[in-house]
């Protein structure tokens, strides 16, 4: 009943605020990669607009209202809180110079949430980035959540999707959209050593290094220039804010590791879409030796042993030297699979115990994915325990006081 009431109110501010500032808003749906999709477009926009959005995950119909206003979510059972919050959206309708553009990102984790958006916001763009397996406790196969992700069309003017969504199919009921990313090659060419990027647009040719890494997150880079262009941004400004974007920890963050290796740090979640994707990176590196530390991927539900199966056969012994496994289903299935095709794999069930192992070993000519979900893997403490420099365990996911109070609950040795 409460939440009823504070969402009821959020939305009514965000209709005064569009109503009389009309900005424009654009929103973020997908499989994977729609916060940093969501994080790439917000900054390369700030180039030269005043933006809106919000840099971790309110990304649902309590907490999207915030972003309008800037705003940090109360507990919903904290009614001065949310006091605070309503009298400050109330000063931003009068007070505040506000944003030319509101970026928002729109996630679900069950059947109706994206379409619950519907009867209160209209979206000048769209970009819903990639359709894979996510939460399948919920979702009765794959259609299902690609109905679910593209439900945001019905409520958008203008939707972009990600080349692979077409490609697999999911796009046929669509009345119209545009792709980006994905298999449109003649627009985006990448050096994987380098960081060197290439991207054509209708109207210009951009060549720029980036700072991020991985199939999905360049695809991000394209999505991006293609709303700067129609925003009327330059492209010496675009360069600038594309150039200067960092990963978002647990994203595909490169950081460096003992022995001059490299630790590619995707820790955050894991599905089996961005594993392979991680898996496309890392095979792609110059490092002559690669261990791929591979964990559970969580909320698969009555499909997790075909997922895990399928991820352990896509595994390429001739590319990896090594696979370290953890979480219960990554070690029974996706091990098993990923022997069977002749690979030398590890079982673990400690992140700890994973990272004191590579820690022993020497690291040099190395490049090491560090990918999984959360429960039973926080693969992040086992990068902690192979960085370069101590210091970078600040860039890492998950290191609040509550996380590792979480964390130490499942592990011994976490701190």
């Amino acid at each position: 009943m409460l939440k009823a009431v504070i969402v009821n109110i959020s939305w009514w501010y965000v209709g005064k605020y569009q109503k009389k500032f009309s900005p424009i808003v654009i929103g973020v749906a997908g499989s994977i990669g729609k916060t940093g999709t969501k994080r790439v477009i917000a900054k390369t926009l700030e180039a030269s607009k005043r933006v809106a959005w919000q840099d971790g995950n309110y990304n649902d119909i309590v907490t999207v209202p915030l972003i309008f206003f800037g705003q940090k979510e109360p507990s919903v059972y904290n009614p001065i809180g949310w006091m605070l919050v309503f009298f400050h959206m109330t000063l931003g309708l009068y007070t505040k110079t506000p944003a030319e553009i509101v970026v928002v990102e729109l996630g679900t984790d069950s059947p109706g949430q994206i379409a619950n958006f519907n009867d209160r916001i209209i979206l000048d763009y769209a970009v819903v980035t990639a359709i894979s397996y996510e939460h399948m406790q919920n979702f009765t196969d794959i259609h299902h959540v690609a109905q679910e992700e593209l439900s945001i069309a019905k409520y958008s003017k203008k939707l972009y999707i990600g080349k692979q969504i077409e490609d697999d199919g999911f796009a046929s009921k669509l009345p119209d959209y545009s792709t980006y990313g994905g298999s449109n090659k003649d627009r985006l060419s990448v050096s994987y050593s380098s960081q060197d990027v290439k991207v054509k647009s209708e109207d210009n040719s951009y060549s720029f290094k980036t700072k991020l890494a991985g199939p999905h997150q360049f695809d991000s880079l394209v999505i991006s220039i293609e709303l700067a262009e129609k925003l009327g941004i330059s492209k010496e400004k675009i360069i600038l804010a594309l150039e200067a974007i960092t990963p978002m920890p647990g994203r595909m963050q490169l950081l460096s590791g003992k022995d001059s290796s490299l630790l590619i740090d995707d820790t955050y979640n894991s599905s089996p879409e961005a594993v392979k994707a991680a898996l496309d990176y890392l095979y792609a590196r110059k490092q002559n030796h690669k261990i791929a530390v591979l964990g559970n991927m969580n909320e698969m539900g009555d499909i997790s042993k075909q997922l895990h199966t399928e991820v352990g056969e896509y595994c390429d012994p001739v590319k990896l030297s090594e696979i370290i496994t953890i979480g219960p289903d990554a070690n029974e299935y996706l091990a098993e699979a990923a022997t069977k095709v002749g690979c030398k794999v590890r079982t673990m069930n400690s992140p700890i115990e994973i990272g004191n192992y590579l820690a022993g070993l020497d690291l040099k000519d190395h490049a090491i994915l560090f990918k999984g979900s959360q429960n039973k893997v926080f693969l992040e403490e086992a990068v902690k325990l192979v960085l370069n420099n101590p210091e970078d365990k600040s860039k890492l996911v998950r290191q609040s006081s509550y996380w590792l109070a979480e964390k130490s609950k499942q592990f011994e040795g976490i701190k």
